[in-house]
Formats: C-alpha cells, structure tokens, sequence
C-alpha cells in the first residue's frame, strides 16, 4: 500500500496525487465511492480500482462496475476475496 488517503481532507484533497501514487487506499467517510471511483478514472484513466464497500446492493455493485471500478467486495469480506479482487485487477 502506497499510502492512506481520507475524503474527510479539504477540497477532495485526497484525490490530489492518486494519479501519480500507486497503491492507495481511499477511505471515503464524506463520499459517495461511485463519485470517487469516476473521479479517479478521470485522473487517472489507467488506474485500476477495487471498491470495498459495507453496502453490497446489486444495483451499488452494477453501477461500481460500469463506472470503472475492476471489482466490489463487500464487507465483512473474507481476506482471500480481497487479495484475488486486487490480483485480478493488477492483470
């Protein structure tokens, strides 16, 4: 993990810089993560996202997906879904 990021930072400060630094993990407690995972793809088009979410809906899960991200895991998520979730995305 590159570093730790949160959307509680001012101006969405969190985002400035994922497009250059690999490896970080957002967390959004003021944000909706669809919004972040579009606003990263428009940083950072290459950038390859797994949202994680206590909220698995399907619909949440479909409209993650169509805006770029490469997977959703729901928590409470099993270690070995998470690490695969990240290993497919990374190919």
């Amino acid at each position: 993990m590159g570093r730790v990021a949160n959307s509680e930072q001012p101006e969405g400060a969190f985002l400035r810089g994922v497009a250059k630094q690999r490896g970080t993990l957002i967390l959004l407690p003021q944000m909706d993560g669809v919004q972040a995972v579009r606003e990263i793809l428009r940083r950072d088009p290459g950038a390859r996202v797994v949202m994680v979410s206590a909220m698995g809906q399907q619909a949440l899960v479909v409209e993650a997906i169509r805006a770029g991200a490469r997977d959703f895991v729901v928590k409470p998520f099993d270690q070995a879904r998470l690490v695969e979730a990240i290993r497919r995305a990374l190919r």
